[in-house]
């Protein structure tokens, strides 16, 4: 999960780093259409913020299903698997998207990790230990007093 973190936060510092091939693309694909210098600069700008906020708004829900998962959370297992399906559409929807190729392997990286994670958190084990610490809450830790 820590590493679905630092490639969503790859991906929003790709958006600056890739800023002018972004500005080509948007130039090729909608050239024809009248658009200005000064249209362009706000579509790139648009695209280099959404990037960067999209890329912080992921980090932190990869930090939050970390630490709620290791803490044993059985909602954090459910609510990741749901973003998981979030990710999936918008993996999907990112290839038919123009993009600079950095951009879709960091894409490409991104899914594969939260394909992976979510498969590892409903195995057995995982299961296990989601069994495990659901109990200790409920009837207390080993050596601890229940009241």
């Amino acid at each position: 999960m820590w590493i679905g973190c630092a490639v969503s936060v790859l991906g929003g510092l790709s958006g600056l780093l890739l800023r002018d091939q972004v500005r080509e693309i948007i130039e090729r694909d909608l050239g024809e259409s009248g658009l200005t210098a000064s249209d362009v600069d706000v579509a790139v700008n648009i695209g280099v913020a959404s990037a960067l906020i999209g890329a912080l708004l992921g980090a932190a829900v990869w930090i939050l299903h970390a630490v709620f998962i290791g803490r044993g959370r059985s909602w954090a297992r459910i609510t990741g698997s749901l973003c998981f399906a979030i990710e999936v559409f918008g993996f999907l929807a990112s290839l038919v998207q123009p993009a600079p190729a950095v951009s879709r392997v960091i894409a490409t990286v991104g899914f594969v990790v939260a394909a992976a994670v979510t498969v590892l958190i409903w195995q057995r084990p995982s299961s296990e230990f989601f069994e495990q610490t659901d109990r200790a809450r409920q009837f207390g830790r080993p050596g601890q007093l229940v009241r």
